[in-house]
């Protein structure tokens, strides 16, 4: 459980788009998984004026996280965990429901790390969502791609926008995805529903996706069960039409498709990385490049 330097990339994004920290929560006690030059790099996009506020997070590298979260706005900051051998401030196991007194206290829910490794993962993600306040956001950096055996689960983009939706009184206000080394794209992830098809992330390594969601309404959560959109969608179609993935995203994957995204990989893989074979190639067209923090 920690913020490593794509992490931290995707705090900032997430100030910048409005997210007030104040109360925070987050599940495991965070620390900084970067160096001090690491964090001396994203030094230039730390919300502060006063020199000693950005020393103090450079100090912290290595060490816990709550120097950065308090930089970021943090008035304070309690997590939950298992165990206490990290000195959470809350001992509770996430795969069993939170004790009443938590609904609704907090600004700002993060999890960076954690839900891969919580076998009960609805009770996991029913307990974050509860701790979000009205108006408040729940940030969620977990893994998507090439991180099996890392912990239980690896994630979708279909899970996360089925589950944080209207029905549970959610909104998903951005979603994206990064590959884990230096100088990574970042790529807005759109919702499945949306584009009509499947939206399948093939990466060539290590690969975050980052959930930023707001609660825009306190409604009782999972009243009916999420259910992935294509088939939903073909179940109320009566079944009409045959595949599950819609013709138009098939169109998008036609031939002249796949023959630029192949241009663009030749061109990326040797002008950007010197020939490494490390950029992210999506199979789909709907992916659209960002520029974070």
């Amino acid at each position: 459980m920690a913020f490593d330097p794509q992490g931290i990339r995707f705090l900032l994004h997430a100030r910048k788009r409005g997210v007030a920290f104040g109360e925070v929560a987050t599940l495991g006690r965070q620390t900084l998984l970067a160096s001090r030059a690491e964090l001396a790099a994203l030094a230039l996009e730390f919300p502060v004026h006063e020199p000693a506020q950005r020393e103090a997070v450079l100090a912290a590298a290595g060490g816990f996280a709550e120097p950065l979260l308090q930089l970021l706005g943090a008035r304070s900051v309690a997590s939950f965990d298992v165990s206490d051998f990290e000195g959470a401030t809350v001992r509770h196991d996430f795969n069993l429901p939170l004790p009443k007194g938590h609904d609704a206290r907090f600004d700002t829910v993060i999890d960076a790390g954690s839900l891969e490794h919580v076998f009960q993962f609805p009770v996991a993600m029913t307990n974050l969502m509860q701790l979000v306040k009205l108006g408040g956001h729940l940030l969620l950096i977990t893994p998507t791609n090439h991180f099996s055996g890392h912990g239980f689960y690896q994630f979708s983009p279909e899970l996360f926008y089925r589950v944080l939706g209207p029905e549970n009184g959610f909104q998903v206000v951005t979603m994206l995805a990064t590959e884990l080394f230096p100088d990574a794209f970042w790529y807005a992830v759109p919702d499945p529903a949306e584009v009509r098809g499947r939206v399948i992330i093939n990466s060539c390594c290590e690969t975050y996706l980052c959930v930023l969601a707001q609660r825009a309404q306190v409604r009782p959560l999972f009243a009916s069960l999420p259910q992935q959109s294509d088939y939903s969608a073909l179940w109320q179609s009566g079944g009409a039409g045959g595949p599950a993935v819609p013709p138009a995203a098939q169109v998008a994957n036609g031939l002249s498709a796949k023959l630029h995204r192949h241009a663009k990989h030749r061109l990326l893989k040797y002008l950007r990385f010197g020939g490494r074979d490390r950029e992210m190639m999506m199979r789909s067209p709907v992916f659209r490049r960002v520029q974070i923090p």
